[in-house]
């Protein structure tokens, strides 16, 4: 559900009032936004909250669809949606909080997994591209820092900014030039349109990148 407020369209499900948020400390920065780990209703969450440049910007997009992906989304490997402050300056999605942190981290200090641990980690992505696919979603962000680790070491799929529903084929059906670029897949940046293959392509980077 989206409403209009001051000439801007808004996602308005799972409202959480900006007050009983509280921010501890910042975890990570990206373009669209900037991650904290902090506190609601007693409970440790991640708050991402969108910048302000993107909010004068009037570039809501991304913001707008990862509320309404991730809300129909629950899946052991996905990080679970919690909710979101919708009322402007303070706009923020609540999250899961994954206190294992991002894989990127753990590969750069290790530089490459052994092989079987590179083949869980996989196996776990796999099962999150597997089900996302099934409910015609596609990821297209596939990369190390999107991928979170919980306090059990399991991975945790997050940032859903640029995934798209209602993709039911393999090769087509999405046509937008999006991702990271080292992990783009040849059709999207050929721009000859895609479907929900580009996320097989972005795991095989990964696990290349794990290995060696």
């Amino acid at each position: 559900m989206y409403m209009m407020d001051e000439n801007r369209i808004f996602y308005q499900n799972n409202e959480i009032p900006f007050d009983q948020l509280q921010y501890d400390r910042k975890l990570s920065e990206g373009g669209y936004g900037i991650v904290y780990r902090g506190r609601w209703k007693y409970t440790t969450v991640a708050i991402k909250e969108i910048k302000k440049e993107i909010i004068e910007q009037d570039k809501l997009e991304e913001f707008k669809n990862e509320c309404a992906v991730m809300e129909v989304i629950r899946h052991p490997n996905i990080v679970l949606f919690l909710g979101a402050c919708t009322k402007a300056p303070n706009l923020c999605i609540v999250l899961e909080y994954c206190s294992g942190g991002e894989l990127f981290f753990h590969l750069s200090r290790f530089r490459k997994f052994p092989e079987h641990v590179a083949r869980f980690y996989a196996a776990e992505l796999a099962l999150a591209i597997e089900f996302l696919h099934g409910q015609g979603v596609i990821y297209r962000d596939m990369k190390p820092e999107n991928v979170l680790l919980d306090s059990e070491g399991h991975v945790k799929l997050g940032d859903f900014g640029l995934a798209k529903d209602n993709i039911w084929d393999p090769c087509q059906g999405a046509k937008s030039i999006c991702g990271t670029p080292e992990y783009m897949a040849p059709e999207v940046l050929n721009k000859v349109g895609h479907g929900h293959s580009v996320d097989w392509w972005g795991l095989g980077m990964i696990l290349y990148e794990m290995l060696t």
